[in-house]
C-alpha cells in the first residue's frame, strides 16, 4: 500500500520543548551560558523544539565570537599600528550580522517578538520587565550620520 497523501505521524515535528537540553560539547564557555540562558527563555515561553537547537547552537557560538573579538578589540586597540582601522573591526560587522540573523530567527530579538507579544500576554508583560536575557542579547546600538 503506498503512502502517497497519507500523514505518517512519526515523521511529524515534535511540539516544544519544556526546558533546553545540555549544551552541544563544541561550544565553549560563553556559548554554552548563551545557550543554556537562551533555551530556558524560549523553552519557557513554549518557543524551543528540536528543530531550533541547531539554530540556537549557531546564535551561541555566533555570540561568543562576538565577544572573543571585541576583547581583541579592546586589547589591540581601534587604529593599528599602522595608522589605519584595526582589521578586527571588519570582523566584528561581519560576526554581527549572523547573529543578529539567529537571534530574530529564534525570536530572541525584542522586535521579532512583537508578533508573538500580541498572542500571550505573559511575552507582553516579560517585554515591559526586562530580563537577565535582554543584557545577553543586546546588540551595540551604531549611531548613523
Amino acid at each position: 500500500m503506498a503512502l502517497r497523501n497519507r500523514t505518517r505521524h512519526d515523521r511529524l515535528a515534535p511540539g516544544p520543548l519544556d526546558h533546553c537540553p545540555a549544551p552541544p560539547p563544541h561550544l565553549d564557555a560563553l556559548a554554552r551560558e548563551v545557550w543554556l540562558t537562551g533555551g530556558e527563555y524560549l523553552a519557557s515561553r513554549g518557543l524551543l523544539a528540536t528543530g531550533d537547537l541547531p539554530g540556537l547552537a549557531c546564535y551561541a557560538a555566533a555570540v561568543s565570537r562576538i565577544r572573543q573579538l571585541e576583547e581583541e578589540l579592546a586589547t589591540a586597540g581601534v587604529i593599528g599600528p599602522d595608522g589605519k582601522p584595526n582589521p578586527i573591526l571588519a570582523a566584528l560587522n561581519q560576526a554581527n550580522t549572523p547573529a543578529k540573523n539567529w537571534a530574530v530567527s529564534l525570536h530572541l530579538a525584542p522586535y521579532s517578538r512583537l508578533p508573538l507579544s500580541r498572542k500571550t500576554t505573559d511575552a507582553k508583560e516579560a517585554s515591559a520587565k526586562g530580563t537577565e536575557w535582554d543584557s545577553v542579547i543586546a546588540m551595540p546600538s551604531r549611531k548613523r550620520a
